[in-house]
């Protein structure tokens, strides 16, 4: 049986400092405002092709840099909600965190995140008492902040990054020599599992799922999420060779990346709606071809 996982971060169209530069736009939270609706109508229309329940995660931006942009933490937690409550998927807390002074360097500072991390908390348990997925912006994750969403009763986290590590002048992560695959993280090393269970986390790690691409822009192939984004020649074989070889599968999109004039001619990502079709069909073709049973889950589903 494939596992698979839809999910969606809901940040501001220019989450990648390279999409402002060409970008035609005047509102950076089109993406949310625009693309969403369309991402649920997709998905609504694939459901009916191929007679199958797509279910999804969308990690909303929920934090104090949202607070200080409209006022409220929680303003796109509650705007999610509000129209997409009916549409019965999961909500997962995704917030940013960045250093003092600063939009664009996430905080690698465990005190600093964990005392954004529990005033945002106490906020969010008002409105919504029952999310249990989590994905940190910017990838970082230590032993401090998965206790503390463990004390918080989160079931998951889904901020690793196998085989990625970067620490510049915008990411600092090490997830390098970690599991590619749903993981109890132990508390001596959260990028692996432990024999022993009493020495583990009680809350799952669920990867991104990682393929090698090179852009036109790369001097080797680098390991990347699998991201709908990606442009399809780019990264059509490489689908199907994962699907076929996992049965764990993690996809991540940003509902940016499916409107039109965001950054055109970008070498890795191809923004439009037709882009991100193919790539969703892509992933279809494979289960079919290769007859390959397949549930398209929740994250949470998968914790115990």
């Amino acid at each position: 049986m494939k596992i698979i996982h839809l999910t969606f971060d809901l940040d501001n169209d220019f989450f990648e400092k390279s999409f402002s530069q060409k970008n035609t736009r005047n509102n950076k939270w089109d993406g949310f405002r625009i693309g969403v609706p369309k991402i649920f109508e997709i998905i609504n229309e694939y459901e009916k092709e191929y007679n199958t329940k797509i279910k999804s995660t969308w990690f909303v931006r929920i934090d104090k840099d949202i607070e200080d942009e409209f006022g409220d933490a929680c303003y796109f937690l509650k705007k999610f909600i509000e129209i997409h409550e009916k549409d019965n998927v999961e909500i997962g807390w995704h917030p940013h965190i960045y250093k003092e002074h600063s939009k664009t360097k996430f905080e690698n500072n465990d005190k600093f995140i964990i005392d954004e991390m529990d005033y945002i908390y106490n906020k969010i348990v008002g409105i919504r008492s029952n999310i249990k997925s989590f994905r940190m912006g910017g990838m970082y994750m230590s032993n401090k902040i998965l206790n503390f969403l463990q004390e918080k009763s989160f079931k998951i986290d889904s901020s690793s990054f196998p085989g990625r590590c970067r620490e510049d002048d915008i990411f600092s992560f090490d997830w390098s020599n970690s599991i590619d695959k749903p993981y109890y993280p132990s508390k001596k090393n959260i990028k692996v599992s432990s024999q022993n269970i009493n020495d583990n986390f009680k809350l799952l790690e669920i990867p991104l799922s990682t393929i090698k691409v090179k852009a036109n822009y790369d001097k080797i192939y680098l390991d990347r999420y699998l991201d709908l984004s990606f442009h399809s020649k780019l990264i059509s074989k490489k689908i199907e060779k994962y699907i076929s070889e996992n049965d764990y599968i993690t996809i991540i999109y940003h509902p940016c990346c499916i409107l039109e004039g965001i950054y055109a001619n970008h070498e890795l990502i191809n923004f439009g709606s037709s882009n991100f079709k193919n790539n969703l069909k892509i992933i279809f073709n494979t289960l079919i071809k290769n007859r390959l049973n397949f549930n398209f889950q929740n994250l949470s589903e998968l914790s115990i």
